[in-house]
């Protein structure tokens, strides 16, 4: 909007209880105007983090790295109203260690997310495994969240980072390729890196 701002946030609540996501929107002084928050879309998730978002002519859509525990994650995208209300919510993947990395809005009305995929959970990254993958996860959606096409990196080492809409038929995307080498693989105390 011309008079204000609308920011992606997330408030820190007890630690059983994760993270809320959060939308904010405040003047261009940083004034607090109003807000809004999401949490608890599973019963047993306590944390939803917004990584990308565009405003639309009526509204906004998120990208949202959503935990439903300590092991399994969702590329999800949240499709609000002008006023932070929830128009449709729904998730996209393998429903397990998906990780969104932005949203891109076509002007038919469809979204364009980038993701990742990873064999590994947040703790299992720090403790040498040595097997780790990551995979690119590419998928259009329509307005209404419907899925269209999919698209997954034909290699295990190859993870999205940041896509380009050239021409709204273009989509020019970065990746990085590597692998994960271990001193030591399979022992929790290995020294890892990805290369």
């Amino acid at each position: 909007d011309s008079g204000s701002i609308v920011h992606t946030a997330r408030k820190a609540l007890a630690l059983d209880d994760g993270y809320e996501g959060m939308i904010l929107r405040t003047d261009l002084n940083g004034n607090f105007l109003d807000s809004a928050s999401f949490t608890n879309f599973y019963p047993d998730q306590g944390l939803i983090n917004f990584r990308s978002f565009e405003k639309l002519t009526d509204g906004y859509i998120l990208a949202e790295l959503s935990w439903k525990d300590d092991h399994n994650a969702q590329s999800c995208l949240l499709r609000l109203d002008e006023s932070f209300n929830v128009v449709w919510r729904k998730c996209y993947g393998n429903a397990s260690k998906e990780k969104p990395v932005q949203v891109v809005a076509l002007s038919n009305g469809h979204f364009v997310v980038l993701s990742n995929s990873t064999d590994l959970d947040n703790n299992d990254m720090f403790r040498g495994s040595g097997n780790a993958f990551h995979q690119g996860y590419i998928f259009e959606v329509d307005a209404d969240g419907n899925l269209e096409w999919e698209w997954r990196s034909p290699n295990l080492i190859e993870a999205t980072s940041a896509a380009y809409l050239e021409n709204d038929t273009t989509l020019i995307v970065a990746s990085g390729i590597g692998n994960e080498f271990c001193d030591n693989p399979g022992n929790p105390n290995s020294s890892c890196q990805f290369l």
